[in-house]
């Protein structure tokens, strides 16, 4: 447990979790980047279609853990899927981090 004090792992920086100020393009080439490709972002939907997932970066009130979760649209509603925790010292790594999860879970498809 390198790094950790005394309750636990420190405080992640707001710049680790906020999504940064940008384009709408920003956001998807920031998670493209982090997933690999826009390819490794891909869902595949009940009905055969398929959808481009991102990652949303969450920090509870009061808590020292970023926690992931992977977003996409099904019919107008936008589905919300708990990938995994995702504390690490910057954005892109928790973002490479949860997208890493997140194919390791199966919730993306492979093909």
């Amino acid at each position: 447990m390198s790094g950790y004090g005394r309750w636990g792992p420190p405080k992640p920086l707001s710049e680790v979790w906020k999504i940064p100020q940008g384009s709408h393009a920003d956001h998807a080439a920031e998670q493209d980047f982090a997933a690999g490709g826009r390819k490794a972002r891909k869902v595949r939907l009940p009905n055969g279609r398929s959808a481009t997932a991102s990652i949303a970066l969450k920090k509870l009130p009061k808590s020292r853990r970023v926690y992931a979760y992977m977003r996409y649209s099904l019919d107008r509603r936008t589905i919300t899927r708990y990938v995994g925790e995702a504390t690490e010292p910057t954005r892109l790594k928790a973002l490479k981090r949860a997208w890493k999860l997140a194919h390791s879970k199966g919730l993306l498809d492979e093909s």
